[in-house]
């Protein structure tokens, strides 16, 4: 009986983890894929190695990424900030979805290198756009 007690605390704890939304930061010194858990951090220009933002976080660019970032996958985030980042993201032929939270681009490039990608924000919350470039 203690043994299924204590798989199902674990399994409330799996979920629960899973639920809450994070920051996540662009990291990459150079150009990097936005797959790769080597150009995202859990703080502002803190280490590498974090998750890839997922549909419940914020990707967060910013002047602590120097490198472009191309979209290897189809996207889904919670939110968006692109604040004192010169660099783009180019969506490379993929669908970048932004389905709750807010929306803030200030800065960089929004990028459709293949001219197929979809940049789609369905969201509730603010979405502000006052100086990024689509290209």
């Amino acid at each position: 009986m203690r043994l299924i007690y204590l798989l199902l605390a674990n399994l409330i704890l799996l979920f629960a983890s899973n639920s809450f939304s994070a920051d996540r930061y662009w990291v990459a010194a150079g150009a990097g894929n936005w797959n790769d858990v080597n150009n995202w951090s859990a703080t502002n220009g803190g280490a590498s190695g974090a998750s890839v933002p997922g549909a419940a976080d914020v990707a967060i660019f910013n002047n602590n990424g120097l490198g472009n970032c191309t979209v290897d996958i189809a996207v889904t985030l919670g939110g968006m900030t692109m604040n004192n980042y010169t660099g783009s993201v180019d969506l490379n032929g993929n669908t970048f979805q932004i389905t709750s939270g807010n929306v803030d681009l200030r800065s960089g490039t929004i990028d459709d290198g293949t001219a197929t990608s979809t940049f789609q924000i369905n969201t509730a919350g603010t979405a502000n756009f006052r100086g990024t470039t689509f290209n």
